[in-house]
């Protein structure tokens, strides 16, 4: 019998399966529901206008202790197939971040902050594949790269700061 439930699957199942398929869902919406702003973080992620993105991987994430031991700023490392880069991250007290980074192999790419607040922020790597970007505001966001040449795109998955 083909059972066509509005809030779930159709096809070839009987009322058992949509039964049990349901008991399933509300389990997993019970026990371990989507976080609230899944949505958002899905939209902001496939908002990035490139189509031809290396989207690198996030390869150490280390907080580092000021002098009282309290967490000053966070050193996060990624990789890919064509570069890779470090950034601090250090927390300002007006609820923004200021972002440090380095590009290597080092060249004078422009770079880029994508971030849920307003367009993007833009600035270029120095020759050293050195950037900054100051007064960033926290939540969603992500670190594009443009490598001069080059038509496509890299960057971070999108994170939270």
């Amino acid at each position: 019998m083909n059972t066509a439930d509005p809030d779930g699957p159709s096809g070839d199942l009987d009322e058992l399966d949509v039964a049990i398929l349901r008991e399933v869902r509300w389990m997993w919406e019970s026990v371990d529901p989507a976080p609230p702003e899944l949505a958002d973080l899905v939209k902001f992620a496939i908002q990035l206008e490139d189509v031809d993105v290396e989207v690198v991987r996030l390869t150490e994430h280390r907080e580092v202790a000021g002098v009282r031991g309290d967490v000053r700023s966070k050193l996060i490392t990624f990789s890919g197939d064509t570069l890779d880069f470090m950034v601090n991250v250090q927390p300002r007290n007006d609820g923004t971040v200021r972002i440090d980074g380095w590009i290597s192999p080092p060249a004078a790419h422009p770079v880029e902050v994508r971030t849920g607040e307003g367009p993007p922020l833009h600035t270029s790597a120095n020759e050293e594949g050195r950037f900054a970007f100051d007064r960033v505001p926290c939540g969603l966001m992500q670190i594009v790269i443009r490598p001069t040449g080059r038509t496509s795109a890299v960057s971070t998955p999108t994170m939270t700061l």
